[in-house]
C-alpha cells in the first residue's frame, strides 16, 4: 500500500486522494453507524455491541420519548 505524500510535497497521479478520503470518512463514518444502529436494535441480535451503544440507545430514546411529549424538543430533534 503507497504511504501518505510527505508534507510539503504534492501528490503525485500515483498517490491515493487522502486529503478526499479524511473529508469522506466523517459522512461514511456516520451513515455507517445510522445505519448499523438500526440492525443492532433488532431484537435478534445479540452483539457484539460497539463501545457506548447502549448509552447512545438510552440518549436517542429519551431524546425520541421528549419529542413526542414537548413541541420544542420536537421542532429541535427534527431539525426545524
Amino acid at each position: 500500500m503507497p504511504s501518505a505524500p510527505t508534507s510539503g510535497s504534492d501528490p503525485g497521479p500515483q498517490d491515493p486522494a487522502w486529503e478526499y478520503f479524511r473529508l469522506a470518512e466523517a459522512v461514511v463514518n456516520g451513515a455507517w453507524q445510522l445505519s448499523t444502529a438500526a440492525d443492532l436494535a433488532q431484537p435478534h441480535v445479540t452483539g457484539p455491541y460497539p463501545r457506548g451503544y447502549r448509552v447512545q440507545k438510552w440518549v436517542a430514546d429519551k431524546l425520541t420519548e421528549a419529542s413526542v411529549l414537548d413541541s420544542t424538543v420536537n421542532a429541535q430533534y427534527m431539525g426545524a
